[in-house]
């Protein structure tokens, strides 16, 4: 890329839905900069970054399913925050299709993440921790969200989407929730860097995220 620019690395979800506002609204505040950006599940998207073939990795965060990167030699910093909601069609009266958490008699069809996935991990544990046992069948598997989420709007079954994702779907009522907040969870949106990385593009920005996450995160504490 010529000029000022960086190499970023984003999960799929994210580059598709996050990443293009972020960049927009970031610019218009920030000096400008080109991007290269590259999509990518978390598994590979940490190899870029420890190999040093991105400048700027962008991927969701949950406490209860970690990255394992060694903090003395890369950065964290949050970029923001997304709901992680089951969701499903609507029937002919604008109600939830299937219903969680499903019974012995009427097993609620699984719309699900591969098992490699970051968010299959996620949901997973949702699940686990639901407020009771849900009685699921997988019916269908996809390493990606926006590959569920047409598999839902089509009425076969429950999946759980990052609400960024799904905005429009929801406010057009193509896709409506499946569960309470019981069955929902909180992602962190994190940006990782490597502490030794000397694009001096990259250090800019860093700076400036660095900055800017201090507010995000001041803000939720209130």
């Amino acid at each position: 890329m010529p000029g000022r620019s960086i190499q970023v690395t984003a999960g799929h979800s994210l580059s598709m839905t996050f990443l293009p506002k972020w960049l927009t609204q970031f610019q218009q505040h920030n000096e400008q900069f080109n991007a290269r950006v590259v999509a990518a599940n978390i598994h590979d998207a940490v190899i870029a970054l420890e190999e040093g073939s991105c400048d700027l990795m962008i991927v969701y965060h949950h406490p209860l399913a970690p990255i394992l990167l060694d903090p003395t030699k890369f950065g964290s910093l949050t970029l923001g925050h997304d709901a992680f909601i089951p969701l499903c069609a609507p029937d002919k009266k604008g109600q939830a299709l299937y219903r969680l958490p499903g019974t012995s008699t009427k097993a609620v069809p699984h719309l699900a993440y591969t098992a490699t996935t970051f968010l299959g991990r996620v949901a997973d544990i949702v699940i686990k921790n639901g407020p009771c046992v849900s009685v699921l069948e997988r019916c269908y598997e996809a390493d990606m969200a926006m590959l569920l989420m047409r598999m839902a709007i089509e009425g076969y079954g429950v999946a759980w989407l990052p609400q960024s994702a799904v905005i429009d779907e929801l406010q057009r009522g193509q896709l409506v929730k499946a569960g309470g907040d019981e069955w929902s969870t909180r992602l962190e949106i994190r940006s990782y860097c490597s502490i030794t990385n000397e694009n001096p593009t990259m250090r800019s920005l860093w700076e400036t995220l660095e900055g800017a996450s201090r507010d995000i995160q001041s803000t939720a504490t209130l």
